[in-house]
């Protein structure tokens, strides 16, 4: 009984610290490295502007850089440290393939929502607006290879594992 319930507790916590992991990366900024590619999730060429496309590439600056900021109970806003603007998927488009992009971040936008499923160090990064995977396409390796949505595939391309920049 005794090591049934401190199972079960270690349990607990270890669950807690899954569910909370993105609220305590969330005042720092965080690199997202794909774990098919090892490379991070990045906006192409450094680009401020709307509509930029969202690629991967070295994790070495601040356009690599990303803040998870809370929106509602099980949803974060993705905000590119260097442009300020959010992640989203294009046009608010639902099919596998459609291109991840920054834009400004508007209330109430849910192709700008994200789910944040981390445990054991990474996981899942899935869009509220169309229930699909952020990922790199065709779990590709080579740099600046594009970020889309696809339906949950379990491919190492759909995995995500936040690091802390500082770290």
């Amino acid at each position: 009984m005794k090591i049934t319930s401190k199972v079960a507790a270690l349990a607990a916590a270890g669950a807690a610290l899954v569910l909370m992991a993105p609220d305590a990366r969330a005042a720092s900024s965080n690199f997202l490295v794909n774990e098919g590619s090892n490379q991070c999730l990045t906006i192409e060429n450094a680009s401020p502007d709307n509509g930029a496309r969202a690629v991967q590439g070295p994790c070495v600056t601040s356009r690599s850089e990303w803040k998870f900021v809370k929106a509602d109970e099980y949803n974060y806003r993705i905000v590119n440290v260097e442009s300020g603007k959010c992640l989203e998927i294009a046009d608010s488009r639902k099919d596998n393939g459609a291109p991840a992009q920054q834009w400004t971040c508007v209330d109430g936008v849910d192709t700008q929502l994200w789910d944040l499923w981390f445990s054991d160090g990474s996981g899942f990064v899935t869009n509220k607006n169309s229930d699909k995977n952020l990922e790199i396409e065709n779990s590709g390796a080579k740099v600046g290879a594009k970020a889309q949505q696809w339906a949950y595939a379990g491919a190492a391309g759909q995995r995500w594992r936040p690091v802390m920049a500082s770290e």
